[in-house]
C-alpha cells in the first residue's frame, strides 16, 4: 500500500509541485491528504476474482468486499442522486445522524435510498400530523422526538 500511495503522491506532484501533501496507509489502502481535501484509494477487484485471493499476497478478503462494496454505493449515488437539492438534503440528515442520538441506526446507505426515492426535491412537505421536535435533556444531550 505504501508503493500505491507514494506513487499517487509523486504523480500529483508532478502536476502541482507546491501542493503539500501526507499519505497514510490504512488497512483497505491509503488516505492522501492536502490541505483541502482528502482522497481515499481502496483497492479492490472484480467479483470474480475475489475467489482467487491468495491471503498470503493479497489484502483480506473482508477487506476487499468492502472496498467492493463502497464501489457499488458509489456507482449507485451517481446514478441515483443527480440533483443538486438531493445531494444537499443527503449532506443535512448525515450531519443530524451525528448530532442527534436517535438517528445512529441510520447508515449512509440508508440516507441516501431514503433521499432518492424523492421524485421531486421541491415538493417535500410534511403535512399534519408529522412533527419534528428536538429536545434538550438536563444532561446535555440532544434528542429526536
Amino acid at each position: 500500500m505504501t508503493k500505491l500511495g507514494n506513487k499517487v503522491v509523486e504523480g500529483v506532484k508532478e502536476t502541482e509541485p507546491n501542493e503539500v501533501l501526507t499519505m497514510l496507509t490504512n488497512e483497505a489502502g491509503c488516505e492522501i491528504s492536502s490541505s483541502d481535501a482528502t482522497v481515499k484509494i481502496m483497492v479492490t477487484t472484480i467479483p470474480p476474482n475475489l475467489k482467487k485471493i491468495d491471503p498470503t499476497m493479497h489484502l483480506p478478503m473482508k477487506v476487499m468486499k468492502g472496498s467492493l462494496a463502497a464501489v457499488r454505493h458509489a456507482r449507485w449515488f451517481d446514478e441515483n442522486a443527480q440533483h443538486s437539492s438531493i445531494k444537499v438534503l443527503i449532506r443535512v440528515l448525515k450531519y443530524m445522524r451525528m448530532r442527534f442520538d436517535g438517528l445512529e441506526p441510520l447508515n449512509p446507505w440508508i440516507i441516501d435510498l431514503l433521499v432518492s426515492e424523492l421524485k421531486d426535491p421541491y415538493s417535500v412537505s410534511f403535512s399534519q400530523g408529522y412533527w419534528l421536535s428536538i429536545g434538550r435533556h438536563r444532561n446535555g444531550t440532544t434528542k429526536l422526538h
